[in-house]
């Protein structure tokens, strides 16, 4: 069974007012799926800094919605943001496909090249800028897969 974090509060209501409406859904009644693979943990209580809410961490490095930026979600390291996804709803897209494809995960080097070219559709389909966007983040993932680093 999946784990589904619920955000339970620990903003004041102006700022969860100035959060998009599907985001504030994502958050405090649909929840976010865990992503232990990628060392992603949600917290149940939201932080402010600045405009971004911190919702989890990567690695130890903060997981954050920028109000600023129409919801984009970035790691904060301590030099730089590092975009991630366009909004949360992407965000969690792209942690249930991944899910999928683990799931789903062929070892033939043909399948394996098939499956790796649906995978980066998928990710282009929900959110091309989180794909191609100058942090690469999920690209870079995408090839540790092709090249067997990954799974």
């Amino acid at each position: 069974m999946e784990n589904i974090v619920k955000i339970k509060k620990g903003i004041d209501e102006e700022t969860i007012s100035r959060m998009d409406k599907e985001t504030a859904i994502l958050l405090f009644e649909t929840g976010i799926p865990e992503f232990a693979e990628f060392h992603y943990f949600f917290d149940e209580h939201l932080f402010l800094q600045n405009d971004l809410i911190i919702f989890g961490t990567c690695n130890g490095y903060n997981v954050t919605v920028d109000l600023n930026t129409n919801e984009s979600i970035y790691i904060l390291y301590p030099q730089k943001k590092l975009f991630i996804n366009s909004s949360l709803k992407q965000f969690t897209q792209y942690i249930n496909l991944f899910k999928t494809f683990k799931q789903n995960i062929v070892q033939n080097s043909k399948l394996r090249k098939d499956f790796a070219n649906e995978w980066k559709n998928s990710m282009i389909r929900i959110d091309k800028d989180a794909f191609y966007d100058k942090g690469y983040y999920w690209g870079a993932y995408l090839e540790e897969y092709e090249n067997r680093i990954l799974l």
